[in-house]
């Protein structure tokens, strides 16, 4: 098989995506833009890139409850430090 000409190679970085419950105290200040970061157990192999929808919810009875609403977030940067083992600092921005 011969290549094309002018062929070239496209690196390409695979993202994932989350659906992460998100308790209803911290909800509205993350909506707001007032909490920009999150602590997150990892056990989803966060990634830098990674995208995710943030699920208000309480417990009640035992039992996560949604409200409805969702906000669509990309990890812009991470970290574990002065985190507990397997678990990391999530940095995010709001998307549409």
């Amino acid at each position: 098989i011969q290549p094309l000409k002018n062929q070239f190679l496209l690196k390409v970085n695979f993202m994932t995506h989350h659906n992460l419950k998100q308790d209803k105290r911290f909800f509205e200040s993350i909506h707001d833009e007032d909490l920009k970061a999150i602590n997150r157990y990892n056990d989803r192999n966060y990634q830098v890139g990674d995208t995710i929808t943030l699920h208000e919810g309480e417990m009640d009875n035992g039992k996560f409850v949604y409200t409805g609403r969702t906000l669509n977030a990309i990890i812009t940067y991470m970290n574990n430090y002065g985190m507990q083992d397997d678990y990391t600092n999530l940095s995010i921005e709001l998307r549409e």
